[in-house]
């Protein structure tokens, strides 16, 4: 697991991770495992750029067929940036979803392949939102669910990642009453969340390591 995090204000956006990246194991149907993960970086970038346009951030699954999933949602925005946020969000949330579906069952069995992510743009000249998207696995298909956030007078904010590092993340956000909206103040407080987060995050279920740790990193629009 991981902490990932996105806040707006009516001035600007910003998302922030944690760096750590586990090793592969090879899980078991009945979700148990012969090996033990173990930290292979502290220094994994989780967000991403896409030609300043729309910056994210990701958890969960980290990558798929030889590529991460800033890349495979670079693969599928080329382009098709001339289109509004919304088409823009639309062409991810359904270009992701069948390139999990169309990954080898060798590669990855089907119940592990679920993607936590978070998408930071302009929905018009006047707003920001954060698109909240989930991707999993029901029966034999992959699904998605997404949530919108947009800015209004306070500032907004979603996680997603580890419970327990979302609980301490959100005390962090939830406290906060400075009416501040640049994005330098965004900036900070969000890396005082996650650092919160990954200090109080739980141990990865298939590692005697916590699930978050590492740096942290941040982009901003």
């Amino acid at each position: 697991m991981s902490i990932i995090l996105s806040m707006i204000s009516k001035k600007g956006g910003v998302v922030c991770s944690d760096g750590r990246k586990f090793s592969s194991i090879i899980i078991k149907e009945d979700d148990t495992s012969d090996e033990k993960a173990t930290i292979a970086s502290d220094n994994y970038d989780k967000t991403f750029n896409i030609q300043k346009k729309l910056i994210g951030a990701y958890c969960g699954l980290l990558s798929f067929s030889s590529h991460n999933i800033q890349e495979h949602i670079a693969d599928l925005v080329k382009d098709k940036l001339n289109v509004n946020h919304e088409e823009i969000i639309a062409i991810i949330e359904n270009g992701l979803r069948d390139k999990l579906l169309q990954i080898s069952h060798d590669e990855i069995r089907l119940k592990s392949r679920k993607i936590d992510l978070l998408l930071v743009g302009r929905k018009d000249k006047k707003r920001m939102q954060i698109s909240a998207l989930s991707f999993f696995p029901q029966e034999s298909t992959i699904l998605s669910i997404k949530e919108t956030v947009i800015t209004n007078s306070e500032n907004r904010y979603y996680t997603f990642g580890d419970d327990n590092a979302q609980r301490s993340a959100k005390n962090i956000l939830n406290q906060n009453k400075a009416p501040n909206f640049d994005n330098s103040y965004l900036i900070k407080l969000s890396k005082k969340a996650i650092s919160a987060g990954i200090n109080y995050s739980s141990r990865h279920p298939y590692s005697d390591e916590q699930s978050c740790g590492g740096d942290i990193f941040f982009r901003q629009i």
